[in-house]
């Protein structure tokens, strides 16, 4: 921990990439000696308890997230609607600015991309012929 703590004051204080890499390595190891160190005490307790299926489940019971998630309540519904809204807007124009800039980076034609425009595609329902009337007219053809 004080080698953790060491390199982060490094960090901050130099701005270095080299010192954050260093801290976020042993951020990482502290992190992975607490779970190894949560599981032994487990380990232990377990054993000390000599099968008794109370203590075990009181263990385990610790051990075990509660399913107390916060559910959020809508006081606006309007409010959310428009944020909504606002993020699927953005996607398109990110996803085709994204599609322009991979196009670009393995050298393909985007020249004929600017005169598309995607509000004057035909959208026009398409006409769904059943599965019977279909063969119908196959058979009609023979």
């Amino acid at each position: 921990m004080k080698t953790h703590d060491m390199w982060h004051k490094r960090a901050v204080r130099t701005n270095d990439k080299l010192h954050w890499n260093a801290y976020h390595f042993f951020r990482q190891e502290v992190k992975r000696e607490i779970r190894l160190a949560e599981k032994e005490h487990v380990r232990s307790e377990i054993l000390k308890s000599n099968g008794n299926s109370n203590s075990i489940w009181k263990i385990l019971n610790c051990c075990i997230p509660r399913k107390n998630a916060l559910l959020m309540t809508v006081k606006n519904p309007f409010l959310i609607a428009n944020k909504f809204n606002k993020f699927y807007a953005n996607v398109g124009k990110a996803t085709a600015l994204k599609v322009v800039n991979l196009a670009e980076e393995h050298n393909l034609d985007t020249q004929h991309m600017d005169r598309i425009d995607p509000c004057e595609i035909d959208r026009s329902p398409v006409k769904i012929i059943s599965p019977h009337l279909h063969f119908n007219l196959l058979l009609k053809t023979m």
